[in-house]
């Protein structure tokens, strides 16, 4: 579609469309705590905040490697894992998929 090609109203409709949801993505929630699985590696962490483009993950892990994933899922535990103090980002056009995260996070 060319956005050139939308006549006024269309293009009113749709950014009204768009405007409800905001500057983030109406998926995830803040608080959440989650393990994401982007294109190259693995995330653990609690949702900070959501924009269009990235999700803010604080008391983050990353996972260079996650062994047997159901097993990693099941126990908690990963291969290769690193806590990472503060907030991150990933990128969301980097996701594959999200699942709620049952265990706690690590602080260290």
């Amino acid at each position: 579609m060319d956005f050139g090609d939308l006549t006024a109203n269309e293009y009113t409709k749709f950014h009204d469309a768009l405007s409800k949801w905001g500057t983030a993505c109406p998926d995830f929630q803040e608080g959440e705590v989650i393990l994401v699985r982007t294109v190259t590696f693995y995330w653990v962490g609690r949702i900070k905040k959501v924009t269009a483009r990235f999700l803010h993950l604080e008391d983050a892990t990353f996972i260079a490697d996650a062994g047997e994933y159901d097993n990693a899922f099941k126990t908690g535990n990963f291969v290769r894992a690193m806590y990472l103090p503060g907030v991150h980002r990933v990128a969301i056009a980097a996701i594959a998929d999200v699942s709620v995260w049952p265990h706690k996070l690590r602080t260290s």
